[in-house]
């Protein structure tokens, strides 16, 4: 039978993303184990992380037909980390870290955690009175592993480019609607985990909320085993159901929209789309997290500059001939929804000033906020050149003109040599 490890932010997002797969996989004998990054800590702690646990895990039981064991805690642990696996039988198993949540606050722990490097601490284990702390190694040694101790043939995740793939608006922001940072910090987490893998197991995306607006494509018996998994769960989520679990989540709301739905996120998704990783993935050709560029333009052979060379505030971006300076050395860091470029001599972010959707608005560089406006996809490969999209506008990061110190502006993307860029290693 197949060994199958899934890795998932929260207790449901196997639930609501992986399944009908993973449900199948426990009822069909496939001996199946999942690891919980993060707990449920963000109200009435610790009464509601435990309940989530549990309703995971009666849900586990219920799709394998084991329903008669009992389930076993364990002290477990895999690099440096400690965990608290739990067994049921010889061939279900669940694996709780209990990493902050990122509605708890300090906010966006496991996100900051990924792109930052931010330590932070956990939630204390059912075997460990002492709250455990972690920072981005530990937990990418936690999961090669835990990877190395299971030995899956296929490991099952969110999808990585969750936050790259819808177009924010004015009216829509689309952060907690078709993404949700945890997951896309734990899929890159995999992600870089499975690069230092030797054999590789298969890895298997799945796409989270961007599926709330695809048609239903599982068979009623596939829907009706989901939504019947799914209500063992959510009988235990006072935010689902906080009348209880009859009839609940009901029909028509937006846990009963997902029952009938799974998607890939494959290479069609992820298009491309270059993805922030932390480590160089030799398959790919995109920068990794930390490292320094000088973005050249194709039409022009013009540099990304700050002004003058400026620590200030709101000066403007232009382009300028090659010359070494630090004013046009960037350095990409991981935002929601894509690339952050920090300018290498202020310690500031590309920036789109007031969040202006109109083309021809000059790029300036500001303090780093984190926001959207200060946030670029990065599309293509070096050998058609990179395209530079403002995730708050879709617009193109462009040169207007020819001359030293050309405005960098944002316009519709054409595919003009003016909008098509170089990244030279810096």
């Amino acid at each position: 039978m197949t060994r199958v490890l899934n890795v998932v932010a929260h207790h449901d997002d196997d639930l609501l993303f992986l399944s009908p797969t993973l449900m199948k996989d426990l009822r069909d004998g496939n001996t199946v184990r999942t690891i919980f990054l993060v707990a449920s800590d963000y109200h009435t702690f610790p009464t509601y992380m435990q309940a989530r646990e549990l309703g995971v895990r009666e849900a586990y039981a219920a799709a394998a037909g084991l329903t008669a064991l009992q389930w076993k805690p364990h002290a477990y642990g895999a690099g440096n980390l400690p965990a608290t696996l739990w067994t049921l039988g010889n061939r279900v198993s669940i694996v709780e870290n209990r990493l902050p949540d990122t509605s708890t606050a300090p906010e966006n722990r496991l996100w900051l955690l990924y792109s930052r490097n931010q330590s932070l601490t956990g939630r204390p284990l059912d075997f460990a009175s002492a709250a455990q702390g972690a920072d981005r190694a530990t937990v990418v040694a936690f999961l090669r592993a835990a990877i190395a101790d299971f030995q899956p043939d296929v490991i099952r995740t969110t999808d990585p480019s969750a936050d790259l793939q819808r177009q924010q608006t004015p009216s829509l922001s689309t952060e907690n609607f078709y993404f949700h940072r945890d997951h896309v910090a734990a899929a890159r987490l995999v992600q870089t985990a499975v690069l230092d893998v030797s054999p590789v197991p298969q890895v298997v995306y799945y796409r989270d909320y961007t599926i709330r607006d695809e048609p239903g494509n599982q068979s009623g018996a596939d829907t009706t085993f989901k939504r019947n998994t799914f209500r063992t769960y959510a009988a235990h989520d006072v935010d689902i159901c906080p009348n209880g679990g009859v009839n609940c989540p009901p029909s028509g709301g937006f846990y009963d929209d997902l029952m009938n739905k799974q998607y890939v996120a494959d290479a069609t998704w992820f298009s491309d789309h270059a993805i922030p990783l932390t480590a160089d993935d030799p398959g790919k050709p995109w920068p990794v997290i930390g490292q320094h560029f000088n973005v050249r333009n194709r039409g022009t052979n013009l540099e990304l500059a700050v002004n003058n060379a400026s620590t200030a505030d709101l000066e403007p971006i232009i382009g300028w001939p090659q010359s070494g300076s630090a004013n046009q050395r960037w350095r990409f860091e991981a935002n929601p929804q894509g690339w952050e470029l920090v300018a290498s001599h202020s310690g500031k972010a590309f920036d789109v000033p007031e969040s202006s959707q109109s083309g021809g608005v000059q790029l300036i560089q500001f303090a780093r906020t984190g926001g959207v406006n200060q946030t670029v996809r990065l599309r293509g490969n070096p050998t058609a050149g990179w395209r530079l999209l403002l995730a708050h506008s879709g617009l193109a990061v462009s040169v207007q003109g020819g001359g030293n110190g050309a405005p960098i502006v944002q316009q519709a993307f054409t595919g003009a040599a003016n909008q098509l860029w170089d990244l030279v290693p810096a």
